[in-house]
C-alpha cells in the first residue's frame, strides 16, 4: 500500500511539471529593485567642478565603503582625491542622494580603488547613516556556465542603472580575469557582478572585442583579489573622516590614497 502511495504522489508531480510553466519550478529571483540601491555612480570632476569622468561602484560596507576601478577615480588627484557619489534612492525614476567622497585605498596595478563615502552635499559628516550594502561572495567558488548578474551605469543607458545577465565563460589566473558574456559597456566600470545569492563576485572592468568576428567577452576582477584593499580601506576608516574635517581641502589633497 505504501509502495502504490509513493508511485502516485510521483505521478502527479511528474503530471504538473509538464504543464505548469518552467517559473513555477525556478528558484526564486534575486530581487534586483532592493541589490542595485548598493550600486552607486561615481562622478569625478575636474578643478572647475565639471564633470570629467563617470562609473559605477558597490557598495560594500554600510558606512560607506565603495569598492570601484581605480581607473574610474583615477582623475581624481585633480581634486585632491574628493568624487561625487550617487546612491540610487529608486531604481525605476533615476532618483539619487548625492554625497562627495574620499578615494581611501588604491591598487592601481589590480584596477581597483575604494571610495569613502565622508560628506552630505551641504558637508555633513555621515557617520550617522546607514548605508545599503551587497555581501561579498567567493570569487573562487564560481562554476563556468554560472548565471551572474552585472549592475551599473553603461553609457548606453545614458547614466541610468541597469542590469543585465550572462553567464561565466572562463577563468584567467594571471593577472586573475572573470570572463562572461555578459552585456556591459565603459560606464559598467567598478560596478557589480553579483551571483544569484545578490553576492558581489567580482567588479567589472574592461570589454575586450574580437577584432575579426565583432564579438565582445566582458572582463572583471574577481571580488577576493580586492580583499587586502578592502581590509586597508576598512583600517583607515577614522583616519580618513578626521583627515577630511579636521584638515583643508589643499591638506587633504597631500594625503595620497594608500
Amino acid at each position: 500500500m505504501k509502495t502504490k502511495l509513493v508511485t502516485i504522489v510521483l505521478t502527479a508531480l511528474f503530471t504538473l511539471s509538464a504543464i505548469l510553466p518552467a517559473s513555477v519550478w525556478a528558484a526564486p529571483a534575486a530581487d534586483l529593485s532592493t541589490v542595485a540601491t548598493s550600486v552607486a555612480r561615481i562622478e569625478v570632476f575636474d578643478s572647475a567642478g565639471d564633470v570629467i569622468g563617470v562609473g559605477s561602484g558597490s557598495i560594500i560596507d554600510s558606512r560607506g565603503l565603495v569598492l570601484t576601478n581605480y581607473h574610474v577615480i583615477e582623475a581624481s588627484a585633480e581634486t585632491n582625491y574628493m568624487v561625487g557619489v550617487q546612491v540610487p534612492t529608486s531604481v525605476r525614476s533615476n532618483e539619487f542622494t548625492p554625497y562627495s567622497g574620499y578615494v581611501s585605498a588604491v591598487d592601481a596595478e589590480l584596477d581597483l580603488a575604494v571610495v569613502q563615502i565622508v560628506a552630505t552635499l551641504d558637508w555633513k559628516p555621515v557617520e550617522a547613516l546607514t548605508f545599503p550594502a551587497l555581501a561579498l561572495g567567493d570569487s573562487d567558488a564560481l562554476e563556468l556556465g554560472e548565471e551572474v548578474i552585472a549592475i551599473g551605469y553603461p553609457d548606453i543607458s545614458v547614466l541610468h542603472l541597469a542590469t543585465t545577465r550572462g553567464n561565466i565563460a572562463g577563468f584567467m589566473e594571471d593577472p586573475g580575469w572573470i570572463l562572461s558574456d555578459v552585456v556591459t559597456s565603459n560606464g559598467n566600470s567598478g560596478g557589480a557582478l553579483t551571483n544569484l545569492n545578490e553576492e558581489l563576485v567580482a567588479i567589472p572592468s574592461m570589454v575586450n572585442t574580437g577584432a575579426n568576428s565583432g564579438s565582445t567577452m566582458s572582463y572583471a576582477r574577481p571580488v577576493n583579489l580586492a580583499m587586502p584593499l578592502i581590509e586597508t580601506a576598512l583600517g583607515s576608516y577614522e583616519k580618513v573622516a578626521n583627515v577630511v574635517f579636521s584638515q583643508s581641502a589643499q591638506t587633504v589633497g597631500n594625503h595620497s590614497p594608500a
